[in-house]
Protein backbone atom coordinates (compact mmCIF):
# COMPACT_ATOMS: atom_id res chain seq x y z
CA UNK A 1 0.00 0.00 0.00
CA UNK A 2 1.15 3.30 -0.82
CA UNK A 3 1.96 5.89 2.08
CA UNK A 4 1.87 9.29 2.30
CA UNK A 5 3.12 12.13 4.41
CA UNK A 6 1.40 14.88 5.86
CA UNK A 7 2.24 17.47 8.29
CA UNK A 8 4.74 14.50 9.41
CA UNK A 9 2.60 11.95 9.72
CA UNK A 10 2.10 9.18 7.51
CA UNK A 11 -1.13 7.89 5.74
CA UNK A 12 -2.19 4.79 3.28
CA UNK A 13 -2.96 7.00 0.09
CA UNK A 14 -5.60 4.09 -0.27
CA UNK A 15 -8.40 2.32 2.56
CA UNK A 16 -11.01 -0.03 2.05
CA UNK A 17 -13.61 -0.66 4.49
CA UNK A 18 -16.57 -3.20 4.45
CA UNK A 19 -18.30 -1.44 1.47
CA UNK A 20 -16.32 1.94 0.46
CA UNK A 21 -12.49 2.80 -1.14
CA UNK A 22 -10.88 6.06 -0.06
CA UNK A 23 -8.52 7.23 -2.42
CA UNK A 24 -6.64 10.53 -3.69
CA UNK A 25 -9.24 13.42 -5.13
CA UNK A 26 -7.78 14.01 -8.82
CA UNK A 27 -8.07 16.47 -11.64
CA UNK A 28 -10.96 13.54 -13.01
CA UNK A 29 -12.95 14.07 -9.77
CA UNK A 30 -14.46 17.25 -10.33
CA UNK A 31 -17.40 16.98 -12.50
CA UNK A 32 -18.42 14.77 -9.47
CA UNK A 33 -17.24 16.81 -6.85
CA UNK A 34 -19.54 19.65 -8.43
CA UNK A 35 -22.79 17.05 -8.61
CA UNK A 36 -22.89 16.37 -5.46
CA UNK A 37 -21.31 19.36 -3.06
CA UNK A 38 -23.92 21.83 -5.06
CA UNK A 39 -26.95 21.19 -3.44
CA UNK A 40 -27.61 23.19 -0.39
CA UNK A 41 -28.45 20.75 2.19
CA UNK A 42 -24.81 19.61 1.59
CA UNK A 43 -22.72 23.10 1.30
CA UNK A 44 -24.87 24.62 4.20
CA UNK A 45 -23.59 22.35 6.51
CA UNK A 46 -19.69 23.27 5.61
CA UNK A 47 -17.88 26.51 6.66
CA UNK A 48 -15.43 26.73 3.42
CA UNK A 49 -17.92 25.31 1.01
CA UNK A 50 -19.55 28.24 -1.46
CA UNK A 51 -23.07 27.84 -3.06
CA UNK A 52 -23.53 27.82 -6.04
CA UNK A 53 -20.31 25.16 -6.49
CA UNK A 54 -19.15 25.54 -9.61
CA UNK A 55 -16.35 23.72 -11.63
CA UNK A 56 -13.84 26.71 -11.13
CA UNK A 57 -14.11 25.99 -7.13
CA UNK A 58 -13.89 22.34 -7.76
CA UNK A 59 -10.52 22.82 -10.07
CA UNK A 60 -9.20 25.31 -7.43
CA UNK A 61 -9.98 23.31 -4.75
CA UNK A 62 -8.49 19.75 -6.29
CA UNK A 63 -5.27 21.84 -7.03
CA UNK A 64 -4.78 22.95 -3.55
CA UNK A 65 -4.91 19.68 -2.07
CA UNK A 66 -1.50 19.50 0.17
CA UNK A 67 -0.11 19.36 3.48
CA UNK A 68 -2.03 22.29 4.49
CA UNK A 69 -5.25 20.36 4.27
CA UNK A 70 -3.78 17.81 5.87
CA UNK A 71 -4.09 13.93 4.53
CA UNK A 72 -7.45 13.83 2.43
CA UNK A 73 -9.31 11.10 0.24
CA UNK A 74 -12.39 10.61 -2.05
CA UNK A 75 -14.92 8.34 -0.70
CA UNK A 76 -16.02 5.45 -3.37
CA UNK A 77 -18.96 3.53 -3.27
CA UNK A 78 -18.17 0.81 -5.73
CA UNK A 79 -17.72 3.08 -9.07
CA UNK A 80 -19.76 6.83 -7.76
CA UNK A 81 -18.15 9.16 -6.05
CA UNK A 82 -19.74 10.53 -2.73
CA UNK A 83 -17.88 12.18 -0.53
CA UNK A 84 -15.07 13.78 0.89
CA UNK A 85 -12.88 12.65 4.04
CA UNK A 86 -9.98 14.66 5.58
CA UNK A 87 -7.72 14.66 8.89
CA UNK A 88 -5.63 16.93 10.12
CA UNK A 89 -6.50 19.98 12.58
CA UNK A 90 -9.41 18.58 12.22
CA UNK A 91 -11.60 15.60 11.54
CA UNK A 92 -13.59 16.84 8.46
CA UNK A 93 -15.83 15.37 5.96
CA UNK A 94 -19.30 15.54 3.68
CA UNK A 95 -21.12 13.27 1.84
CA UNK A 96 -23.69 13.85 -1.62
CA UNK A 97 -27.37 13.47 -0.17
CA UNK A 98 -27.52 10.46 -2.09
CA UNK A 99 -24.88 8.65 0.50
CA UNK A 100 -27.13 9.93 3.35
CA UNK A 101 -28.55 7.22 5.88
CA UNK A 102 -26.29 4.18 5.33
CA UNK A 103 -23.71 4.95 7.95
CA UNK A 104 -20.67 5.76 5.85
CA UNK A 105 -19.52 8.13 8.00
CA UNK A 106 -18.79 5.87 10.55
CA UNK A 107 -17.78 3.46 8.49
CA UNK A 108 -14.91 5.91 6.77
CA UNK A 109 -14.45 7.61 10.37
CA UNK A 110 -13.38 4.34 11.97
CA UNK A 111 -10.86 3.76 9.37
CA UNK A 112 -9.50 7.07 9.18
CA UNK A 113 -9.33 8.25 13.05
CA UNK A 114 -7.28 4.54 13.16
CA UNK A 115 -5.09 5.39 10.89
CA UNK A 116 -4.29 9.20 12.24
CA UNK A 117 -3.78 7.42 15.95
CA UNK A 118 -1.72 4.31 14.13
CA UNK A 119 0.68 7.55 14.52
CA UNK A 120 2.72 7.48 17.74
CA UNK A 121 3.20 10.98 17.39
CA UNK A 122 -0.49 12.16 16.67
CA UNK A 123 -2.08 14.64 18.84
CA UNK A 124 -5.57 14.23 20.29
CA UNK A 125 -7.73 14.58 17.33
CA UNK A 126 -10.18 17.95 17.09
CA UNK A 127 -13.43 18.04 15.26
CA UNK A 128 -17.02 19.89 15.18
CA UNK A 129 -20.47 20.84 13.63
CA UNK A 130 -23.32 23.00 13.41
CA UNK A 131 -25.63 22.73 16.56
CA UNK A 132 -28.25 21.90 13.61
CA UNK A 133 -26.20 19.19 11.99
CA UNK A 134 -27.43 16.31 14.11
CA UNK A 135 -26.09 13.61 11.76
CA UNK A 136 -22.65 15.33 12.02
CA UNK A 137 -23.41 15.26 15.79
CA UNK A 138 -24.31 11.50 15.90
CA UNK A 139 -21.90 10.39 13.77
CA UNK A 140 -19.34 12.21 15.87
CA UNK A 141 -20.35 10.89 18.54
CA UNK A 142 -20.29 7.04 17.35
CA UNK A 143 -16.56 7.60 16.53
CA UNK A 144 -15.95 8.29 19.98
CA UNK A 145 -15.70 12.37 20.00
CA UNK A 146 -17.40 14.35 23.17
CA UNK A 147 -18.43 17.82 23.49
CA UNK A 148 -16.24 20.21 24.73
CA UNK A 149 -18.21 23.46 24.07
CA UNK A 150 -19.99 25.87 22.11
CA UNK A 151 -18.63 28.23 19.29
CA UNK A 152 -19.31 30.24 16.56
CA UNK A 153 -18.23 29.20 12.60
CA UNK A 154 -18.60 31.04 9.61
CA UNK A 155 -20.84 29.53 6.70
CA UNK A 156 -19.66 30.21 3.42
CA UNK A 157 -23.36 28.89 1.79
CA UNK A 158 -25.23 30.84 4.59
CA UNK A 159 -22.89 33.82 4.60
CA UNK A 160 -23.37 34.02 8.19
CA UNK A 161 -22.06 33.18 11.70
CA UNK A 162 -23.56 29.64 13.12
CA UNK A 163 -23.47 28.08 16.50
CA UNK A 164 -21.44 24.76 16.40
CA UNK A 165 -19.94 22.70 18.65
CA UNK A 166 -16.30 21.55 19.47
CA UNK A 167 -15.95 17.91 20.00
CA UNK A 168 -12.30 16.48 21.06
CA UNK A 169 -11.22 12.19 20.90
CA UNK A 170 -8.42 11.40 23.06
CA UNK A 171 -5.63 8.87 22.03
CA UNK A 172 -6.47 7.48 25.24
CA UNK A 173 -10.07 7.40 24.75
CA UNK A 174 -9.29 5.88 21.10
CA UNK A 175 -7.63 3.04 22.91
CA UNK A 176 -9.86 2.54 25.75
CA UNK A 177 -12.95 1.90 23.18
CA UNK A 178 -10.51 -1.06 21.50
CA UNK A 179 -11.02 -2.72 24.68
CA UNK A 180 -13.60 -5.19 26.10
CA UNK A 181 -12.91 -8.47 27.64
CA UNK A 182 -15.16 -10.19 29.93
CA UNK A 183 -14.14 -12.84 31.93
CA UNK A 184 -16.22 -16.51 33.40
CA UNK A 185 -15.13 -19.17 35.22
CA UNK A 186 -14.13 -21.06 32.15
CA UNK A 187 -13.56 -18.56 29.79
CA UNK A 188 -12.10 -15.28 28.47
CA UNK A 189 -13.97 -13.07 25.84
CA UNK A 190 -11.88 -10.75 24.36
CA UNK A 191 -10.76 -8.64 20.74
CA UNK A 192 -10.67 -10.77 18.03
CA UNK A 193 -6.76 -10.12 16.28
CA UNK A 194 -5.79 -10.74 12.35
CA UNK A 195 -4.25 -13.41 13.17
CA UNK A 196 -6.41 -15.57 15.10
CA UNK A 197 -8.06 -16.39 11.35
CA UNK A 198 -6.25 -19.55 11.83
CA UNK A 199 -8.14 -20.83 14.52
CA UNK A 200 -11.56 -19.13 13.66
CA UNK A 201 -11.29 -20.76 10.07
CA UNK A 202 -11.80 -24.49 10.85
CA UNK A 203 -14.54 -23.06 13.12
CA UNK A 204 -16.68 -21.08 11.41
CA UNK A 205 -15.67 -23.69 8.48
CA UNK A 206 -16.98 -26.66 9.93
CA UNK A 207 -19.96 -28.20 8.03
CA UNK A 208 -21.78 -28.12 11.17
CA UNK A 209 -21.37 -24.41 11.77
CA UNK A 210 -21.19 -22.70 8.25
CA UNK A 211 -25.03 -24.14 7.34
CA UNK A 212 -26.03 -22.56 10.75
CA UNK A 213 -23.84 -18.88 10.36
CA UNK A 214 -25.15 -16.35 7.64
CA UNK A 215 -21.67 -15.48 6.44
CA UNK A 216 -19.48 -18.30 6.26
CA UNK A 217 -18.74 -21.07 4.00
CA UNK A 218 -17.31 -24.62 3.78
CA UNK A 219 -14.43 -24.51 3.73
CA UNK A 220 -14.29 -20.72 4.87
CA UNK A 221 -12.02 -19.03 2.45
CA UNK A 222 -8.94 -17.07 4.10
CA UNK A 223 -9.73 -14.02 2.54
CA UNK A 224 -13.27 -14.23 4.09
CA UNK A 225 -12.56 -15.09 7.36
CA UNK A 226 -10.02 -11.86 7.22
CA UNK A 227 -12.40 -9.73 6.14
CA UNK A 228 -14.43 -10.96 8.68
CA UNK A 229 -12.30 -10.47 11.52
CA UNK A 230 -11.29 -6.85 10.76
CA UNK A 231 -15.24 -5.99 10.42
CA UNK A 232 -15.52 -7.33 14.01
CA UNK A 233 -13.02 -4.88 15.70
CA UNK A 234 -14.82 -3.63 19.24
CA UNK A 235 -15.22 0.41 18.49
CA UNK A 236 -16.82 1.24 21.77
CA UNK A 237 -20.39 0.62 20.29
CA UNK A 238 -22.44 -2.70 18.90
CA UNK A 239 -21.61 -3.58 15.83
CA UNK A 240 -18.54 -5.92 17.43
CA UNK A 241 -17.27 -10.01 17.63
CA UNK A 242 -15.15 -11.35 20.38
CA UNK A 243 -12.88 -14.28 20.45
CA UNK A 244 -14.02 -16.91 22.66
CA UNK A 245 -11.54 -18.62 24.30
CA UNK A 246 -10.80 -21.38 27.46
CA UNK A 247 -8.64 -19.96 30.29
CA UNK A 248 -5.14 -21.59 28.84
CA UNK A 249 -5.89 -19.65 25.49
CA UNK A 250 -7.44 -21.83 23.22
CA UNK A 251 -10.03 -20.37 21.19
CA UNK A 252 -13.51 -22.54 20.93
CA UNK A 253 -15.64 -20.13 19.36
CA UNK A 254 -16.81 -16.78 19.13
CA UNK A 255 -19.74 -14.41 19.67
CA UNK A 256 -20.79 -10.85 18.35
CA UNK A 257 -23.66 -7.96 18.43
CA UNK A 258 -24.69 -5.45 16.04
CA UNK A 259 -26.56 -4.87 12.95
CA UNK A 260 -29.59 -3.11 12.22
CA UNK A 261 -32.15 -4.46 13.83
CA UNK A 262 -29.46 -4.65 16.60
CA UNK A 263 -29.05 -8.71 16.56
CA UNK A 264 -26.61 -11.22 17.99
CA UNK A 265 -24.23 -14.13 16.42
CA UNK A 266 -22.68 -16.80 18.36
CA UNK A 267 -20.60 -19.76 17.10
CA UNK A 268 -18.79 -22.61 18.89
CA UNK A 269 -16.61 -25.42 17.96
CA UNK A 270 -18.54 -28.61 17.42
CA UNK A 271 -15.62 -30.51 19.06
CA UNK A 272 -16.11 -28.56 22.55
CA UNK A 273 -20.49 -28.96 22.19
CA UNK A 274 -21.83 -30.64 25.39
CA UNK A 275 -19.90 -28.77 27.87
CA UNK A 276 -22.63 -25.52 28.19
CA UNK A 277 -19.88 -23.32 26.54
CA UNK A 278 -22.19 -21.38 24.74
CA UNK A 279 -24.56 -20.96 27.15
CA UNK A 280 -21.79 -19.66 29.59
CA UNK A 281 -19.60 -17.20 26.65
CA UNK A 282 -23.81 -15.48 25.77
CA UNK A 283 -24.90 -14.99 28.92
CA UNK A 284 -21.87 -13.30 30.09
CA UNK A 285 -21.23 -11.38 27.28
CA UNK A 286 -25.17 -9.83 27.41
CA UNK A 287 -24.97 -9.32 31.02
CA UNK A 288 -21.71 -7.12 29.92
CA UNK A 289 -23.63 -5.43 26.71
CA UNK A 290 -26.64 -4.46 28.47
CA UNK A 291 -24.21 -3.39 31.61
CA UNK A 292 -22.78 -1.34 29.09
CA UNK A 293 -24.89 -0.04 26.33
CA UNK A 294 -28.14 1.52 26.00
CA UNK A 295 -29.69 -1.28 24.72
CA UNK A 296 -33.50 -2.03 24.22
CA UNK A 297 -34.65 -5.04 22.43
CA UNK A 298 -31.73 -7.47 20.79
CA UNK A 299 -33.03 -9.91 18.30
CA UNK A 300 -31.88 -13.23 17.45
CA UNK A 301 -33.02 -16.12 14.99
CA UNK A 302 -31.48 -20.01 14.54
CA UNK A 303 -32.38 -21.97 11.57
CA UNK A 304 -35.19 -24.71 12.74
CA UNK A 305 -32.56 -27.63 12.11
CA UNK A 306 -30.73 -26.63 14.69
CA UNK A 307 -32.12 -27.69 17.94
CA UNK A 308 -28.58 -26.99 19.61
CA UNK A 309 -29.05 -23.34 19.14
CA UNK A 310 -32.70 -23.28 20.23
CA UNK A 311 -31.58 -24.64 23.99
CA UNK A 312 -29.02 -21.85 24.43
CA UNK A 313 -31.67 -19.56 23.48
CA UNK A 314 -33.98 -20.64 26.07
CA UNK A 315 -31.17 -20.48 28.63
CA UNK A 316 -30.56 -17.35 28.35
CA UNK A 317 -33.78 -16.08 28.44
CA UNK A 318 -34.86 -14.85 24.70
CA UNK A 319 -38.57 -14.68 23.78
CA UNK A 320 -39.73 -16.46 20.66
CA UNK A 321 -41.65 -13.74 18.20
CA UNK A 322 -41.80 -16.14 15.41
CA UNK A 323 -40.68 -17.72 12.37
CA UNK A 324 -39.85 -17.13 8.90
CA UNK A 325 -37.14 -17.73 6.34
CA UNK A 326 -33.37 -17.29 6.09
CA UNK A 327 -30.32 -17.18 4.20
CA UNK A 328 -26.87 -18.84 4.68
CA UNK A 329 -23.73 -18.59 2.22
CA UNK A 330 -23.57 -22.53 2.90
CA UNK A 331 -26.94 -23.04 2.33
CA UNK A 332 -28.67 -23.34 -1.61
CA UNK A 333 -31.93 -22.27 -0.82
CA UNK A 334 -33.44 -20.47 2.03
CA UNK A 335 -34.54 -22.50 5.40
CA UNK A 336 -36.98 -22.04 8.23
CA UNK A 337 -36.11 -20.29 11.00
CA UNK A 338 -37.27 -19.30 14.54
CA UNK A 339 -36.96 -15.76 15.74
CA UNK A 340 -36.55 -14.62 19.36
CA UNK A 341 -36.37 -11.27 21.56
CA UNK A 342 -34.32 -10.44 24.71
CA UNK A 343 -34.63 -7.25 26.68
CA UNK A 344 -33.00 -6.16 29.74
CA UNK A 345 -35.86 -7.54 31.74
CA UNK A 346 -36.16 -11.08 30.36
CA UNK A 347 -32.14 -11.61 31.05
CA UNK A 348 -32.83 -10.69 34.34
CA UNK A 349 -35.19 -13.18 35.09
CA UNK A 350 -32.98 -15.90 33.73
CA UNK A 351 -30.14 -15.03 35.61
Amino acid sequence: MDISEENGLTFPTHLRTQRLLLRPLVAGDADALVEAINDFEVSRWLTHVPYPYTPSDADEFIHAIGPQMGALWAIDHGDTFCGVISIGKELGYWLAKSAWGKGFITEVGDAVVDAWFGNPDAADLKSSHFVENTRSAHALQKLGFVDIGGHVHHSIAQNADVPGRKMHLTRDRWQDRRRFRIETDRLILRELHPEDWRDLQPIGGHPRVAPMMMSCLSPWPEADVKAWIARARFRGRPGFTLAACTRDGKMIGAVGLGGKPLSTLWMIDPRESGQGYATEAVGAFFDACFALFDLGEVVSDHFVDNPASARVHEKIGFERIGGGMGRSRARLEPAPITRYRLTRSLRDAKK
